[in-house]
């Protein structure tokens, strides 16, 4: 199986929020921003230096997954103390099956849970 270089095999549970702990994790490690977007039409997410247009990192879900970004935008960036405003992520899968990851700003937290009725 071909990969292309920097682009990962994905679990929908486990990769996207890792991502999003790395972010963070190189924002406070470099003291500089770090970011991650979220893109819809590639079904993945990226993580980049704040004003690069190269990630360090990208991870692809497959096309019968969803991306959608259900509060606080497509785009986070974390400062270099690891602050970031509080977001909600949603991916959908085959069948209708979904998960939220959660994103706390003031913490930085990341989690994984079912969506809420």
């Amino acid at each position: 199986m071909n990969i292309p270089l920097g682009v990962l095999p994905l679990r929908a549970d486990t990769e996207l929020p890792e991502n999003l702990r790395e972010a963070r994790l190189q924002a406070v490690t470099h003291r500089r921003p770090a970011r991650v977007v979220l893109d819809t039409n590639r079904h993945g997410a990226a993580l980049a230096w704040e004003g690069a247009d190269e990630p360090l990192r990208r991870v692809e879900l497959p096309e019968r997954f969803r991306l959608e970004a259900a509060s606080g935008g497509e785009t986070l960036t974390f400062s270099p103390r690891g602050l970031v405003r509080d977001a909600r992520w949603v991916i959908e899968g085959p069948g209708g099956r979904r998960l939220v990851v959660e994103v706390h700003g003031v913490t930085g937290r990341v989690a994984v849970a079912a969506p809420r009725p």
